[in-house]
């Protein structure tokens, strides 16, 4: 553990009015700057980063109901397992990484049981009162977070890659960007986030091995490609089916051989078809449609009445990640980073649960 540098109060409360990006990147930051040369983000299905014989993940749960985060954490530990089982990392301890509390004893008593299930792998969780020691350890990162006794949470997003447009984020060149603030001098930047020029040797070699990986991934695609994602797509749909069955009154209605599912809740529906690629092996125009509907849509109606109102429809392309090859999809259109099975699957579910709590405030 590196020494302290001076003293500075943070609060769960200031934690948690942190942007989800936010303080995913702040724990990141911290790591990089506890573990130095031994950290790597590797962004990987269940594990965000590692540091010498130890995996990451983490998760701000943002609200989510019980359901979410026990289906969330239950396939990160699986997939955690399955690298770790695979070889694609070596680790013997996950640290799941999380602003949800586990106060109530049912849930402290079904995480235990989770963590005696995942044995020999030594599983922990970390909350808002270990980021807040850490952080009162190295004061000089919760500034460039805007945390702390008179300064501004920074909730807008501070992302690694400068934020949408390059209007806010981290700038490495430019220091700690705030929307909507008053423009000031550039904040230092610790020394551990600017990386050390590389080499013409070593871009170089960088440059070949990612040649050589993206190579390695279009050909997996173009051959195997269209198998790989029927099979991910049915995964998401049984990721789907666990968390919406663990809503009161939800069901389920799929018709695999066609590649379509609807998750009922409440009156209203969430859709999703993967529609595969014209082509026999590949998923260059294969499109995965997922679609929020204002009232409850039947796969097979008896009889339509009228078809409710779309509310939200997202496309997403399969894709797999570079040298681990993990399963993602990738949302057409928009900026965002590509989506594990499990993740995707808790987006979707998650916009309906808020669909509907905003229906019953609405009332």
């Amino acid at each position: 553990m590196g020494p302290a540098r001076g003293f500075l109060l943070v609060t769960p409360a200031d934690i948690r009015r942190l942007h989800a990006d936010d303080f995913e990147f702040l724990w990141r930051t911290l790591l990089r700057q506890e573990h130095g040369v031994s950290y790597r983000h590797v962004d990987a299905h269940g594990i965000d980063c590692l540091t010498d014989n130890r995996a990451y993940q983490v998760y701000h749960h943002q609200s989510a109901a019980w359901a979410v985060v026990q289906g969330k954490f239950r396939d990160d530990v699986q997939a955690a397992q399955d690298a770790r089982t695979k070889g694609r990392f070596k680790f013997d301890e996950w640290v799941f990484i999380t602003t949800f509390p586990f106060k109530d004893p049912s849930q402290r008593a079904w995480l235990d049981e989770q963590i005696a299930k995942a044995l020999p792998l030594r599983v922990h969780t970390w909350g808002d009162e270990d980021l807040c020691n850490q952080l009162a350890r190295y004061p000089h990162i919760a500034r460039q977070f805007g945390l702390g006794p008179g300064q501004r949470n920074v909730t807008a997003g501070i992302m690694a890659q400068g934020g949408a447009g390059g209007g806010h984020g981290i700038n490495i060149e430019g220091g700690l960007h705030i929307v909507g603030a008053t423009a000031t001098a550039p904040a230092s930047v610790p020394p551990f986030l600017a990386e050390p020029p590389e080499t013409i040797e070593q871009q170089a070699a960088r440059l070949h091995r990612e040649q050589e990986e993206e190579n390695e991934k279009v050909a997996l695609l173009a051959t195997k490609g269209a198998e790989l994602a029927a099979k991910e797509a049915l995964a998401l749909f049984d990721a789907m089916a666990k968390l919406v069955t663990n809503i009161g009154g939800g069901r389920v209605e799929r018709d695999d051989q066609r590649y379509q599912a609807c998750f009922h809740a409440c009156g209203f529906t969430v859709g999703a078809q993967w529609h595969p690629s014209t082509y026999i092996n590949t998923v260059w125009d294969g499109t995965l449609g997922v679609t929020l509907w204002g009232g409850e849509y039947l796969l097979r109606p008896a009889v339509f009445l009228h078809e409710p109102s779309r509310l939200r429809t997202t496309a997403y392309t399969f894709d797999v990640t570079p040298k681990t090859h993990e399963p993602v999809w990738k949302p057409k259109g928009e900026h965002s980073r590509p989506l594990s099975t499990s993740a995707l699957a808790e987006r979707e579910i998650r916009q309906l649960l808020d669909h509907i709590e905003k229906v019953r405030r609405e009332r």
